[in-house]
């Protein structure tokens, strides 16, 4: 227990009184293992659709829409426990930035998928003035190929983008 302050000058004279010690908590642990260990393991699971095989496109695209479904859900259960406030609170942002990571995981899969898959065109005819004109290879062929480098693209990208925000969010909430 620390020392009580000295009594103020203006305060002469037999008073009673009573003081009374508040002792405020944050409940930061509970927050952590109840709302962002969940949420994030959620995206990592979400991130791992990049890892399945480009031709398993129902059970990539069916794990996104679950995770971005869960999280949403999540989402509008702890905000209905906290506090309403007319600001942003960090648990907000953390939501809204997994809630869009996960949104973008199934816009991107959709995109690999339609680039797998896009129009059935002739087979790709290349060549120069001295050789002529000759067949590289068949379009299936380099739209699987465009696919796979897309898929590779968000491995990275994802990530990267997952971890500029933990470290600036982390920067956020200890300035608080």
């Amino acid at each position: 227990m620390g020392r009580w302050p000295e009594r103020p000058s203006w305060l002469e004279g037999n008073y009673s009184g009573q003081a009374v010690v508040l002792k405020l908590n944050n409940m930061a642990t509970f927050y952590i293992t109840s709302t962002y260990v969940p949420t994030f393991i959620i995206v990592v699971i979400g991130y791992t659709v990049f890892f399945f095989p480009l031709w398993n496109f129902n059970e990539r695209v069916m794990v996104g829409l679950t995770g971005l479904l869960v999280e949403a859900t999540f989402f509008s259960q702890v905000s209905a426990s906290i506090p309403h406030t007319a600001y942003l609170k960090l648990v907000d942002i953390w939501f809204v930035f997994c809630i869009v990571m996960l949104f973008l995981v199934v816009v991107a899969l959709v995109t690999i998928h339609y680039v797998q898959e896009e129009s059935r065109v002739s087979p790709m005819v290349v060549g120069d003035a001295k050789s002529g004109p000759r067949l590289l290879q068949d379009a299936q062929a380099l739209r699987k190929r465009r696919a796979a480098k897309v898929n590779v693209f968000c491995r990275v990208f994802f990530p990267v983008v997952s971890a500029v925000f933990l470290i600036s969010y982390y920067i956020a909430a200890v300035a608080m």
